[in-house]
């Protein structure tokens, strides 16, 4: 590895970064794993010949990389080195970014939630001693979503309404909305459900201003959650259809196994117990092919309904099902489904 090389390869990812985060997403990470013996000599190479700096951003960079590539624990224990080299240790707007991206990394992981809040509160003081508005709407919202798994809801409602205000004192519609977000999960999460379908409709209405297929997915699929827990499991299956007729259309690798567990809830509802375990095995399967655990309200979403088909399944017919479903191709299922 030499100076030229590292730079290449930081250009490498830095122009990556629109493939990694759309519907290209999964032939983006094949090209970038073929190069991953490089991209990580390149991170170790900047740290020790001076560079400081454009390693932590090349770092922050590769959490897309990382978490598209189901990666998560390998990004995260390389960032930790990371931040934890003499090298690296001022408070700078690098610093901050890659703090971020670990605590993302972290925060996917299972047992990883006391790790990501500190690295988010790390982000968010760096940001706030430099007065970088952006970068602390950003930890806010990593904050807010570590809380929200911690279960301090009413937290969650506050962090997520200091970023969304934070956003608007700067005119900024696309920085509202995952502060938006965090609010309509924790009114979600409160049981407040009039205030959540106010949100999300918000949230909805947002994403498609903005013109992100992904965030109104996302959210399709948690209004089809509150709609099951109303009692209208009708509307619940039109709001899941939705969101997976996007997320095959954008081949989203993120979204995919949210997906698959919503029909699973559809399954349970309309009293058909086997299909919804078999179900439940795909979507966990490709959870942890991923190497991520579910978002805190999916998670929790997740826990219930496995207890639910369990309780109107024997153990071993259970069992048998899920193991079906596991050895099941995620997407080739949801397709199913949609269809």
């Amino acid at each position: 590895m030499d100076r030229d090389r590292a730079f290449e390869v930081f250009e490498m990812i830095r122009e990556a970064q629109p493939a990694l985060r759309g519907s290209e997403s999964r032939a983006s990470v094949e090209r970038l794993e073929r190069e991953e013996a490089d991209i990580e000599a390149a991170l170790d190479w900047l740290r020790r010949n001076g560079e400081a700096e454009i390693a932590l951003e090349l770092g922050a960079l590769l959490q897309a990389f990382w978490f598209t590539a189901g990666r998560t624990r390998q990004g995260a224990s390389l960032l930790v080195e990371l931040l934890a080299a003499p090298e690296t240790k001022a408070r700078t707007p690098s610093r901050a970014r890659a703090a971020f991206a670990a605590g993302e990394l972290f925060f996917r992981q299972e047992g990883g939630s006391d790790q990501a809040r500190s690295l988010y509160q790390e982000a968010l003081s760096i940001a706030e001693e430099l007065d970088d508005w952006q970068a602390v709407r950003r930890a806010l919202v990593g904050l807010a979503r570590a809380t929200l798994r911690a279960g301090d809801y009413e937290r969650v409602r506050a962090l997520g309404e200091r970023g969304r205000a934070l956003a608007r004192e700067h005119g900024d519609r696309e920085a509202e909305w995952l502060p938006l977000h965090m609010q309509a999960a924790s009114a979600r999460m409160r049981g407040d459900h009039p205030r959540a379908w106010e949100l999300y409709r918000e949230s909805v209405a947002l994403a498609r201003e903005l013109k992100n297929d992904m965030r109104e997915a996302g959210e399709l699929h948690n209004m089809g959650w509150l709609a099951l827990h109303d009692g209208d499991p009708a509307q619940a299956k039109s709001l899941f259809r939705q969101a997976a007729e996007i997320t095959l259309r954008l081949n989203s690798v993120y979204m995919l196994p949210y997906c698959v567990l919503d029909f699973a809830a559809v399954a349970d509802a309309e009293g058909l117990a086997l299909e919804a375990a078999t179900l439940l095995g795909a979507a966990a399967a490709r959870f942890q092919a991923d190497g991520v655990v579910p978002d805190p309200d999916d998670q929790a979403e997740q826990e219930r309904l496995i207890a639910s088909v369990r309780a109107a399944l024997s153990d071993q017919d259970f069992k048998r099902a899920w193991d079906e479903g596991a050895k099941l191709d995620a997407s080739s299922v949801l397709g199913t489904c949609v269809g």
